[in-house]
Formats: structure tokens, sequence, C-alpha cells
């Protein structure tokens, strides 16, 4: 009995088992579940005004009745539902066939939803890649940072973090690829990054400007922390970090593939913590103090901007 008791004290306190919760279901009639993909893809980019126009035009037709969810009546309609979710998952930088399946709350105190299962992405993570040798990077042959203490387990969780940001994106928003020349220049912008407003805002513009290769990009800016080199100063290191957060604050305008940058971001920045916490245990305290406090104001602007859950931003913070 006490220990039931000491269970339902614990459940009162999650705010997740407070919240209504939206179940997500996929339209089994494949022909309507393109038509509300599709029509979800331009409001996310187009805003309210699209879906504005398009019900004008199709509001007699009932192929399009997904659209009335801001009636109370249909607020709970399977379809409705499922374009509403659309919308939103489109604009977080989801794609056709890959999305997350984690619950979420749209805002606090709101309903919680849980999105359909996605077989794709299950898929993508059976088929992971195996981790390289230890401590080099796979691509150059040269060593990765070497940190103070066991380098054995810090060069080992580099490089599988390193092959994880290298996983080929899996299509769809922002899976573009650069030139050969536009990735010289992307290199260059980070190799010279300073935490001067100015190198920031310039390699931030170059990231926008080409979003339609965002995967590659945002793989390529947490590559920069991970596999930090040798010589590496905590100043370019906390540069980099403020190129991420500009890049992420921006990353909801209308640019396209711009929406994909939050996601791939979340997907790597546990690898960039991780990397930033070996960085600071093998640097003078001093050092380290700087840098745990950069990155804790980032999450602290990050938390202010709602760009992630709650959950991940203390996740991210406890590994520092």
């Amino acid at each position: 009995a006490a220990a039931a008791a000491a269970a339902a004290a614990v459940e009162r306190k999650s705010r997740w088992n407070k919240a209504k919760t939206i179940v997500v279901q996929v339209p089994e009639d494949n022909r309507l579940k393109r038509l509300i993909d599709k029509t979800a893809e331009y409001v996310s980019v187009e805003g309210w005004e699209m879906e504005m126009l398009i019900w004008s035009r199709e509001a007699r037709n009932p192929r399009f009745s997904f659209l009335k969810g801001w009636e109370a009546e249909n607020w709970e309609e399977p379809l409705s539902v499922y374009y509403r979710w659309r919308v939103f998952s489109y604009s977080q930088g989801d794609s056709e066939d890959q999305w997350r399946t984690e619950p979420f709350q749209i805002y606090d105190n709101g309903p919680l939803w849980q999105p359909p299962p996605c077989m794709q992405r299950d898929r993508a993570v059976e088929d992971e890649p195996p981790v390289g040798a230890p401590g080099v990077d796979a691509s150059t042959g040269l060593p990765l940072l070497q940190l103070g203490g066991s380098t054995a387990s810090s060069s080992s969780s580099a490089t599988a973090a390193t092959q994880r940001l290298r996983r080929p994106g899996g299509g769809g928003v922002g899976s573009a690829e650069l030139t050969a020349e536009e990735r010289r220049r992307l290199e260059g912008l980070i190799a010279g990054l300073s935490t001067s407003r100015a190198s920031v805002l310039q390699a931030m513009a170059f990231c926008l400007d080409c979003s339609v290769a965002s995967q590659e990009i945002s793989q390529r800016i947490c590559a920069s922390i991970v596999e930090a080199q040798p010589g590496l100063t905590t100043a370019q290191l906390s540069a980099r970090l403020l190129l991420l957060s500009d890049v992420l604050f921006n990353s909801h305008c209308t640019k396209p593939g711009a929406s994909m940058y939050r996601r791939m971001f979340q997907e790597s920045l546990p690898d960039v913590f991780e990397r930033l916490a070996e960085v600071c245990d093998g640097i003078s305290p001093l050092a380290a103090a700087s840098l745990r406090d950069r990155a804790q104001k980032l999450l602290r602007a990050w938390s202010e901007w709602s760009t992630f859950a709650p959950q991940f931003t203390k996740g991210l913070e406890a590994t520092l």
C-alpha cells in the first residue's frame, strides 16, 4: 500500500499525466493521405493565409473537410487531427516519410500529441553503420582532439559521434547537396569563425542562403565541434556554438529547407555537448568554466525561445 501511494504521488507530479492525449492516426485511404500531406506541406511553408485560400476554394469539397478543425465539433475528428499534426511536423523539419514519434506538447499545459509510428525511421535506426577505429578521423586519418584522463574512452565516443553525424540524410526537406564551391566556402567560414558579431552573421547568412542543403550544413557545423582538432581554442569552439545557435534561431524563416535545421541540430546536440564536456575535462579550470558558461547561456536562450522540449535542454545541461 505504501509503495502504491508513493507511485501515485510521483505520477501526480508529472505534467504529462495531467494533459489530454491526442493520438494521431494515419488515414487508411492513401489518396486522401497524399492530399492531406501535400496540403499540410504547402501550409507549413506559406502559413495560415495559404490554408484560408485553399478553404475558400474548396469549402464545398468534402475531401477537404479536414480543414475544418477550427470548428469545435471537428476538433478531434481523425482526419483533422492528422492534418494539424502534419502541418506542425513539416514546420519542425520532418519529411513525408520520416518524422519524430516522441510525444510532444505544442505549448505549455496544452494537450499531449502522440504521433503515429514511423516504419522508415525505425529501419534507419536498425541500419546504423558500425563505428570505425577509435580516435581517428576516418576521412582524413588525423587523430581527434586528445583530452586529459582516459583518452581511449573519450576518443572512442567522439568517433562514434562522428559516425552518427556522417550518416546520410533521409531525403525530403533540406536534403540537397552543396556544390564543391559551396562546400569549400562553408569550410572556410567555419575555420575562420570568431566570436565577433560580423563573423557569425556572415556564416549564418550563408547557411540560410543555402538552406536547401540544411541537412548537410547542420552535420558539418556539428562535426566541426565533435571532431575538434588539436590547436582549436575554446574561443573558436564558442564561435561555432554561436553559429549553431544563430542558425537555429532563424530556422523558422521561409527559406526552403531552413525548418530542417532544428530537427538536425536536435539529433546531434547530445553528441556536441558530450564533446564539450570532454573538452572541459581536459583544459584548465578557468577555461572550462568560461566554456561551460557560454554553453549554459545558449541553453537558457533556447529555453526562452521554446526551441526544444524542457526535458531535452535539461538533459544537455546535465551533460556539462
